[in-house]
């Protein structure tokens, strides 16, 4: 079976979200939870350390980890429309499907910044209107992924 291209996926995506939201997306992206990609790499070079002093433990802490279930969202499917920009639930290992409302911020008031792109990621610092801050991750790819979320940040840099 062949895997869908992106630009295949980003059709999906929109199909599937669009009928969730009042206006039209003007833009699709990803963000993940500041520091998942920088974790991912962490834990897999101590598995490759620990593997070359003992494989039997690197394959028991490597089965607990995939039965112990991930209740943390770490992965949103960001569709920005005029005023607002929606954060979807995007779960690892399962197919996207919307499953619940999504996390709404206002454009108006939202002040978007970014890093220089890093290795695995690049961070993504969020002010609100009412002054809180958050931080996220657009993370790095290769091949046709690598420029997906692209558009998705600069127009929220640029608001």
């Amino acid at each position: 079976m062949k895997i869908p291209s992106a630009a295949a996926y980003r059709q999906t995506f929109l199909d599937q979200l669009q009928p969730h939201l009042a206006e039209p997306i003007l833009e699709l992206g990803f963000l993940s939870r500041a520091g998942l990609m920088d974790s991912y790499l962490g834990d897999a070079l101590g598995r490759k350390a620990l593997y070359s002093v003992s494989p039997l433990a690197n394959w028991t802490l490597s089965r607990k980890r995939r039965k112990t279930p991930t209740t943390t969202i770490s992965n949103y499917l960001v569709a920005v429309t005029a005023s607002e920009v929606h954060l979807f639930d995007y779960p690892t290992g399962r197919p996207f499907e919307v499953t619940g409302p999504p996390t709404v911020w206002p454009r108006a008031g939202l002040q978007v910044s970014a890093d220089a792109p890093g290795r695995v990621a690049q961070r993504v610092h969020v002010r609100f209107a009412a002054g809180d801050e958050a931080e996220f991750d657009v993370n790095r790819s290769s091949g046709e992924w690598a420029t997906f979320s692209d558009g998705m940040l600069a127009m929220l840099v640029a608001a």
